[in-house]
């Protein structure tokens, strides 16, 4: 978090700040909750990391035609009780600040009355993320991917993950590959599987959509009071991709009983329960736009989801803990460990989890 704020950009977008305040824990923005109390409104404040978005403009873009498009769809549908997103202009009228000496600045409306969690503690909240999730892809499904840009190229791409996987190994930046011999055998022995499923989805098996593409629990905001679900946040990775991504990320996230950097993986299990929740929620939102190969694929992409996010830890690791933010010297360790034992407790429940997803498509 900044320590100070540049009074340059308070002013690009406010002209009566009360109060600003940082708020939340997220890992890649600082971002700040900005009050004016002779309107009675609130807002989001973000300072944008530049060095993980490049394309700020890109990104931008992305967001407003995404949230304008999500405003249409529930202004016609009416959902009283879903919002959106929206982007507040600078004062004159941009999408976002930037002057070198200060960054990339913009600002949100506020979610007002919502709260959201890290980890999902019930069946019910489960069944509320997978009814945001799932309408945030229903909305979206009549949009064209083709107008919004990949705001981070190969984000989820194996092939992509596996290479810098690779150049990481041979490397040795951070002199830690004698620490990770065993989890590197790990990925070796499902290499092959999980570049057979990215092979599909880049031959075009599966349809090109508008995805999310980081659905963690905590990018769902739940009303404060009836703990229903209220928005989608965090759109900085909205862009083309595939439905599969947003499916297997969620229950990645979800269906984890511990959190993500569990250190004591002998305490981690997969909640069926909360799997089950979820997948209705989902279906029942998206049912009518979802084909038969991505019903066929959505129980391995939680393997993929969760493969993915083990080799960008364990790549961070062995380069230095470059990329995300560390605690201590074994936390991207930790974070690895923890997914590949998810991974373990999903191929053993793999056939029930596939019985669950057929018996809901029916």
């Amino acid at each position: 978090m900044k320590d100070r704020l540049p009074y340059q950009v308070i002013k690009a977008f406010f002209k009566e700040p009360s109060t600003i305040v940082p708020f939340g824990s997220g890992h890649i923005h600082d971002t700040y909750k900005v009050t004016q109390k002779a309107k009675g409104e609130n807002y989001l404040l973000q300072y944008i990391n530049h060095k993980v978005f490049k394309d700020v403009t890109g990104m931008m873009q992305n967001i407003q035609l995404v949230t304008e498009h999500l405003s249409q769809k529930l202004d016609v549908l009416t959902y009283p009780s879903f919002f959106t997103l929206k982007i507040v202009p600078t004062l004159d009228g941009k999408p976002f600040f930037y002057k070198s000496a200060y960054g990339y600045w913009r600002v949100y409306t506020f979610v007002e009355n919502s709260i959201g969690y890290d980890r999902a503690t019930s069946a019910q909240q489960a069944a509320e993320a997978g009814k945001a999730f799932g309408l945030f892809q229903a909305l979206l499904a009549d949009m064209d991917a083709s107008q919004l840009v990949a705001t981070i190229p190969n984000f989820h791409n194996m092939v992509f993950r596996l290479q810098n996987l690779d150049n990481a190994i041979k490397l040795n930046k951070a002199g830690r590959l004698n620490e990770v011999k065993g989890l590197l055998q790990f990925v070796e022995s499902r290499r092959q599987s999980m570049r057979a499923f990215y092979k599909e989805i880049e031959q075009g098996k599966v349809p090109n959509r508008i995805t999310h593409n980081d659905t963690k629990f905590n990018n769902v905001l739940l009303d404060a009071e009836t703990q229903k679900a209220k928005a989608v946040v965090d759109l900085d990775t909205a862009m083309p991709g595939t439905l599969l991504y947003d499916f297997g990320d969620a229950i990645r996230t979800i269906c984890n009983t511990r959190e993500e950097d569990e250190p004591i993986v002998e305490s981690i299990d997969f909640a069926i329960p909360f799997f089950k929740a979820f997948t209705k929620s989902y279906f029942k939102e998206v049912g009518q736009t979802i084909t038969p190969k991505e019903k066929e694929m959505l129980v391995f992409s939680a393997k993929y989801m969760t493969m993915i996010m083990g080799i960008r830890f364990l790549t961070d690791f062995l380069e230095g803990d470059v990329y995300y933010k560390t605690h201590h010297k074994q936390h991207n360790l930790n974070r690895v460990r923890a997914q590949f034992k998810l991974i373990e407790l999903i191929e053993e429940k793999e056939v029930e989890l596939q019985r669950i997803v057929e018996k809901i498509c029916r």
